[in-house]
């Protein structure tokens, strides 16, 4: 019972300090000078993460769409693919993750 206890409390802590280390790395992101620097710091959080919300940061669509296909062709998940923006963008993410598996 203890033991489940503090795995449960060590667990919280991990996912509290996880979340607080990827907020603060998303405010340097937007403290950058550059429009173009923080699209890029946002795609780079967003596929080391592997998390798509972090994609919505991005303001520039072609940047948005490569940060989508990113993640998508690392999860295998096409489903990704398809609340991409561009079609063009949405059939090369497509075909990337069929040519990966």
């Amino acid at each position: 019972m203890k033991k489940g206890l503090l795995l449960l409390i060590l667990i919280s802590i991990l996912l509290i300090s996880s979340c607080n280390r990827l907020k603060s790395e998303m405010k340097k992101c937007s403290k950058l000078d550059s429009l173009e620097q923080k699209n890029n710091c946002f795609k780079e959080l967003a596929v080391k993460n592997k998390d798509i919300s972090i994609c919505a940061q991005i303001q520039d669509a072609i940047t948005n769409n490569i940060c989508m296909r990113e993640i998508a062709l690392a999860e295998k998940n096409p489903s990704i693919c398809e609340a991409m923006s561009n079609s063009g963008q949405m059939d090369l993410c497509f075909r990337d993750i069929a040519l990966s598996q």
